[in-house]
């Protein structure tokens, strides 16, 4: 028989018990640290847990507090982390109850979203998370042909260890300084999902024979300007001419020079011959600096998912990019409270967001909503999909234009 089990509040001193169980979850080998690790990059604040009545954990989850930027504006979110399962456990409601938590906590902090990074979307998409960016994993040819930009040869790049206390801080200001310069909806600001060094964790277990994780700073006029992480893994064909795989893992760059440097290094490397270029946002500069595209093989994938936890509050958030008057009707299953219909009123960049009873000019889910909300996804592919039903002609297209940003939504680490 099933022991029985409830929420509890817990701290640091079970992070042992967090790392034991964040193992059973995810089935991933043991590494030196594990607990120490979650002891500086947990916020025990907001973390919880199940256990059985006996004291055993077999849940647990936990968030951050974000500053998100979503068009125009930041908008206080609840990032939720580490949650796990034991596979024991599965199927008797303890997710449902650990997020059920977590959104009621968020709440109760001012805050109007949950973002998360998904394991398996499915199981996210029941609790009304919707998918906010579209990522490219890309593979490239070494030497593949890239485009020259003006103040190129101006970057001068160091390399690194990506455990040199310095160079990490050095990443930290150019992380700083290009979310200035190239703001982009959903990128976590630097500091607010745990100590900026834990970015760089590296743990030796998990290297399978390659090399430990490289940073590469680039300077422009002796200012950082941009950094690289990526690993090279040694390879030989039958004919032993080198073969050697390079993975680059970030990439961020305060100006367009310093990105074509950056990518010009890493794609020359001796002794490697092909590039796995890792998650980057569909939109990014890489894929507009190669010369011949059908040099880079892709394939599409996700990261972030959103969660609204205050319709209103959340779309009045933001800024749009088009006036209207809507009447959008939203179902949401687990918060009563976004459900009905809403009377959107956009002018001059603004929303006043108010119930309503008249009738909707298009109806959707809390999911699609969440989808649309940081401008990456269009009201009109939803509704060519049959997932947004328009019951006023146009207005799919209505809201596509309010809600349009100019840079795809992405965050370049994850939480």
């Amino acid at each position: 028989m099933r022991e029985k089990w409830q929420l509890a509040k817990v701290g640091a001193e079970r992070a042992e018990e967090v790392a034991v169980l964040e193992q059973w979850a995810w089935g991933d080998m043991s590494f030196a640290g594990r607990t120490e690790r979650a002891k500086r990059l947990l916020d025990w604040e907001r973390s919880w847990a199940a256990e059985t009545q006996s004291g055993e954990l077999i849940g647990f989850a936990a968030s951050f507090h974000f500053d998100l930027p979503v068009p125009g504006a930041v908008l206080p979110t609840g990032g939720l982390t580490y949650v796990s399962v034991h596979p024991q456990h599965r199927r008797r409601g303890i997710l449902r109850e650990l997020l059920n938590k977590h959104f009621a906590n968020s709440l109760q902090r001012g805050e109007l979203a949950s973002l998360l990074t998904a394991s398996e979307i499915p199981i996210y998409t029941r609790f009304g998370y919707g998918q906010v960016d579209r990522v490219i994993e890309a593979r490239l040819p070494k030497g593949v042909p890239l485009w020259d930009v003006s103040g190129q040869d101006e970057v001068e790049i160091v390399f690194e260890r990506a455990d040199n206390a310095a160079s990490v801080a050095l990443a930290e200001q150019v992380y700083q300084q290009a979310g200035r310069h190239m703001p982009r909806p959903g990128r976590i600001p630097a500091g607010q999902d745990g100590p900026w060094a834990e970015h760089f964790f590296d743990p030796p277990e998990q290297l399978e024979s390659a090399e430990t994780l490289r940073l590469a700073i680039a300077f422009r006029d002796g200012q950082p300007t941009g950094f690289a992480t990526f690993r090279r893994k040694e390879r030989w064909d039958d004919n032993g001419a080198a073969a050697g795989v390079i993975r680059v893992y970030q990439l961020v760059a305060a100006d367009a020079a310093t990105a074509r440097a950056l990518w010009g290094m890493l794609t020359n490397l001796d002794l490697m011959a092909t590039i796995i270029v890792e998650s980057i946002p569909a939109d990014d500069p890489l894929f507009f600096l190669l010369r011949d595209p059908r040099q880079a093989v892709m394939r599409c994938g996700d990261f972030l998912h959103l969660r609204i936890l205050d319709l209103p509050g959340a779309l009045a958030a933001r800024k749009y990019q088009a006036s209207a008057n809507l009447v959008i009707e939203v179902g949401d299953d687990l918060l009563q409270a976004n459900a009905g219909r809403w009377l959107l009123q956009l002018a001059d960049g603004r929303a006043e967001v108010s119930r309503t009873d008249a009738d909707a000019d298009l109806s959707l889910d809390i999911r699609v909503l969440a989808s649309l909300y940081l401008g990456g996804f269009s009201a009109v592919s939803y509704g060519d999909a049959g997932l947004i039903q328009e019951h006023t002609a146009g207005s799919a297209e209505t809201l596509a234009r309010a809600m349009w940003t100019p840079r795809a939504p992405g965050t370049p680490f994850g939480f």
